[in-house]
């Protein structure tokens, strides 16, 4: 049972991912974020997506965050 929790829980991180990849992309910063703080809510040491995060800020111009 643990190992299907585990595998559907990766599952829902990588969609989460796939979405935030396509918001960044069609340059829908806030809502790249929020799928990306997300995603960090569960699996907090991703430093891909905090990048994410650091480069959707930027282009929202909130340089100092």
């Amino acid at each position: 049972m643990d190992d299907q929790r585990a595998y559907y829980r990766e599952q829902h991180l990588r969609m989460l991912e796939s979405l935030a990849a396509v918001a960044e992309k069609k340059q829908e910063f806030v809502r790249a974020m929020d799928l990306g703080q997300r995603i960090l809510r569960d699996d907090p040491f991703r430093e891909d997506i905090h990048c994410l995060i650091m480069r959707a800020q930027s282009a929202l111009g909130n340089r100092s965050r």
